[in-house]
């Protein structure tokens, strides 16, 4: 606190026109302090927006990846993966950069062909960067809303201020001061207090910008140039590692169809190594999806139990959310990511689509199984589903389809809601003429193909 509180409330007598002068210079003060508070808060929101910024492309790449990783046979498990976070020790082991990769546990060495060495040097940060960046927010910098605080005190001692200074008479003004002195000191004090606070976590903030940047190469340079550099190298990683997914997808269909390896890998132009350990992981899912046991499954083919398991649970959340079943609650019980299990989803509408006639009528649903990579029992509940839908439509009771198909009522009736939004859906997009790929449009919104049209 600034002011003496003697010149306001000790020396007499004084007259009005001087402890108003006094009064003026402490809201002068004050409104200094407001002003310095305004210029911090700008300085905050700036440095939390390019945070925001760098955790969004670093997480978006860590999700390209993590949804990449899944196309590939997973490595053992180990101490170090156990202890550490799965991601970042992908991002960070020079040995995935190397042919030896395969050989040391299946990871997929040549993932990252065709993606420039210095993309790769960006890709390499940025899980430290998104938790460095996440870490920072949650725990400091998200504080930004704490810091309004710092108005209202202002705010509050800027109110007595301006009560006393209207007052006319010396007598007035210090019998004023007397009844509020104490509020006016605590709010001083607390301003004081907090913009001391607020300064630091400022400095805090400007510096983990500035950190990030340079551990992703970009130190030395006008912030503002280092962020935009930051920006175009991660949106380069997108792109190649956006590729490198789309290139695996189309060797893991054309391995479906059962083309040979060496032409996938001509027509891939990816290493002879890499399309067979994606061809691997497929025949393990087909594995697993045929119904064949874990310890089966490692011994035919040279791997571990936990690394089948981990296989397991990704053909388990796909066939969860073909089934229905939210996203959130298939990664929650599953362990798979959420990104992964979205990516799942995805993929599901293109792979179920050419079979979903089938899987919605009389198709075998072992063959359907092999074909879409999901479980028969998944394929099972789609189907009564769809039946159940038909019927909803055919205007059948609720009670009746929900007997029919085993189901509780509550179930029926989320089916049937589901179906009227579904059908609304439909025609707002019919009104635009034809759709391109009606079969696609049928799983994403889970309708029998006969309510497309």
């Amino acid at each position: 606190m600034s002011f003496d509180a003697d010149t306001f409330f000790l020396l007499q007598p004084l007259q009005t026109d001087d402890l108003k002068a006094e009064i003026e210079t402490l809201r002068e003060e004050l409104r200094g302090k407001a002003a310095r508070h305004h210029a911090l808060t700008l300085r905050l929101e700036e440095a939390n927006s390019r945070l925001s910024k760098m955790e969004e492309k670093a997480d978006y790449v860590a999700t390209q990846l993590d949804q990449l990783l899944t196309l590939l046979t997973p490595p053992p498990e180990s101490d170090a993966e156990i202890a550490s976070d799965a991601l970042e020790k992908y991002f960070n082991t020079p040995v995935l950069m190397t042919s030896g990769a395969l050989a040391a546990g299946g990871l997929g060495a040549l993932l990252f062909v065709g993606v420039a060495p210095r993309v790769l040097k960006i890709i390499g940060k940025a899980p430290k960067m998104a938790k460095a960046a996440k870490m920072a927010k949650a725990a400091k910098f998200v504080k930004v809303t704490k810091f309004a605080k710092v108005t209202v005190v202002l705010g509050v001692a800027l109110a007595l201020i301006e009560v006393v200074v209207q007052l006319a008479t010396a007598a007035e003004i210090n019998a004023q001061l007397r009844k509020d002195r104490k509020t006016l000191e605590n709010s001083i004090d607390e301003a004081d207090r907090l913009l001391a606070e607020m300064t630091t976590v400022v400095r805090e903030a400007e510096s983990a910008v500035q950190e990030l940047l340079a551990e992703a190469g970009f130190g030395g340079m006008p912030t503002d140039r280092a962020l935009e550099s930051y920006v175009a190298k991660m949106n380069e990683a997108i792109a190649g590692l956006g590729k490198q997914k789309a290139v695996a997808r189309m060797v893991r269909k054309m391995a479906l169809l059962g083309l040979d390896p060496e032409m996938i890998a001509a027509a891939s132009e990816l290493d002879a190594a890499l399309v067979a350990d994606l061809i691997r992981k497929l025949d393990i899912e087909r594995a697993i999806v045929a119904g064949t046991g874990t310890d089966d499954i490692a011994a035919a083919r040279a791997i571990t139990p936990d690394q089948v398991a981990a296989i397991a649970a990704l053909v388990e959340a796909r066939g969860a959310v073909l089934a229905g079943e939210a996203a959130e609650t298939v990664a929650e019980r599953t362990g798979i990511t959420l990104p992964v299990v979205l990516g799942e989803a995805d993929e599901n509408t293109r792979r179920a689509a050419p079979h979903w006639r089938s899987i919605e009528t009389d198709g075998d649903l072992a063959e359907l199984a092999d074909k879409t990579l999901v479980c028969v029992s998944a394929l099972s509940r789609v189907r009564s589903e769809l039946a159940a839908k038909s019927a909803l439509a055919g205007g059948a009771d609720i009670s009746d389809v929900a007997e029919a198909r085993g189901v509780s009522v509550e179930t029926a009736a989320r089916w049937n809601v589901a179906l009227a939004e579904a059908r609304g859906k439909v025609e707002l997009i019919l009104e635009d003429g034809p759709v391109d790929r009606p079969d696609e449009l049928a799983v994403s919104l889970r309708l029998p193909a006969a309510l497309m049209a």
